[in-house]
C-alpha cells in the first residue's frame, strides 16, 4: 500500500490481502481474529469488481474476517444489506453510523453525520438481519459530528438500536 493508506490500484487490494493472510495467522495462533474494517474508497472499481471484493475473494475466510462499516459502505452508493448478505459468514461486527438524507453517494466525501436510523440507514432491517445472522457485535461510529452535539447523537443513537431490541 505504498501510497498512504488508501488503495488505489487492483494491486494495491492484493497487496493487502497477502499481508492480511499473514496478519490472520499471527493473529490466530495467538488466540485472536484479524478483521478488517471497510471504507468508502474500498468500492472502487476495477474492472467491474469492486477493491472489497477483490480483498475478500483473495483472503482465507478462516483467517481473515471482515468487519463492516455500514455507514462507509453506504457513503460509498452501495446498500449495506445486500453487501453483507453476500458476505454474512466473515463480519462478526459491524461499525453502525448514518448519514443525513439527501445522500450524495462518494468514495471519498464523507456526507453530513446523523444518529443511526435517522438518515439513509434502513435500520430495522439491517438490525433484523445482524441478529439473525448472530453478528456478536455492533459499534455506534459518530464521525464528523459537532462537539457540541456528540452526546446528545450518542444518546439517540443507544435509544434507536435500543428500541430495535439491539
Amino acid at each position: 500500500m505504498g501510497r498512504g493508506h488508501a488503495r488505489r490500484e487492483r494491486d494495491d487490494f492484493l497487496h493487502s490481502a497477502e499481508r492480511f493472510n499473514r496478519f490472520g495467522e499471527l493473529a490466530n495462533a495467538a488466540g485472536l481474529v484479524f478483521a478488517y474494517h471497510n471504507h468508502a474508497f474500498d468500492f472502487t472499481k476495477f474492472g467491474g469488481e469492486y477493491g472489497l471484493d477483490i480483498l475478500l475473494s483473495n483472503t482465507d475466510e478462516n483467517l481473515v474476517k471482515f468487519q463492516l462499516d455500514v455507514g462507509n459502505t453506504a457513503m460509498a452508493g452501495i446498500d449495506p444489506l445486500a453487501y453483507f448478505a453476500q458476505h454474512s459468514s466473515r463480519v462478526p461486527s459491524v461499525h453502525m453510523k448514518d448519514w443525513k438524507k439527501p445522500m450524495t453517494p462518494s468514495l471519498y466525501d464523507m456526507p453530513e453525520p446523523t444518529p443511526v436510523g435517522s438518515g439513509v440507514l434502513d435500520l430495522p432491517a439491517l438490525v433484523a438481519a445482524l441478529a439473525k445472522a448472530g453478528v456478536a457485535h455492533m459499534y455506534i461510529e459518530q464521525e464528523n459530528m459537532p462537539r457540541e452535539l456528540e452526546l446528545v447523537a450518542l444518546a439517540a443513537n443507544v435509544d434507536n438500536l435500543g428500541a430495535l431490541g439491539a
